[in-house]
């Protein structure tokens, strides 16, 4: 019998797959089981796949080209219409390097565009106002704005959850 085995001479189990079998290819390997929201997954590109907001889309594609850029932009609605996601194509379309200026559709395979979506990049900041919400929360963040960006065009700060 099984006496006197021991775990090494038995062979671990398959795991299998590392993704969903109805997958047909993992775009991000080991990230299927992750919790993480579909946005983060899969980020809308331009203003035109960021579904919900097409007012607020023609309003900055008409904006960006003539550079008449306000210093802040207030996005309301719903839950998941797409509030922070057409912020964040914002945020690169305004600081993508391979544009010369602010750009309708930023091109998502410059350094910055790459770091911008994957949440990684030091001019592009999100900030949870949810849980940070103290007195010293607000004073950071007040003394982190008057630093000028380290390699964009403009510092970007989406402050998610405010409510």
């Amino acid at each position: 019998g099984a006496v006197g085995r021991h775990t090494r001479d038995v062979a671990p189990p398959d795991p299998g797959p590392r993704w969903p079998p109805w997958a047909t290819s993992c775009p991000r390997p080991g990230h299927w089981f992750r919790h993480q929201a579909l946005a983060r997954m899969f980020p809308p590109t331009s203003f035109d796949v960021a579904g919900g907001q097409d007012a607020l889309a023609r309003a900055l594609r008409r904006a960006l080209p003539s550079g008449s850029i306000a210093h802040a932009y207030m996005f309301c609605g719903p839950r998941g219409v797409g509030k922070t996601s057409t912020a964040r194509i914002l945020a690169r379309a305004l600081n993508c390097l391979e544009r010369p200026g602010p750009a309708i559709d930023p091109c998502g395979t410059c350094d910055l565009c790459v770091r911008a979506t994957q949440g990684e990049d030091l001019d592009v900041l999100e900030i949870d106002a949810a849980s940070n919400r103290k007195v010293d929360d607000a004073r950071n963040l007040i003394a982190n704005v008057s630093f000028h960006p380290s390699r964009a065009r403009f510092k970007v700060y989406v402050v998610d959850e405010v409510h």
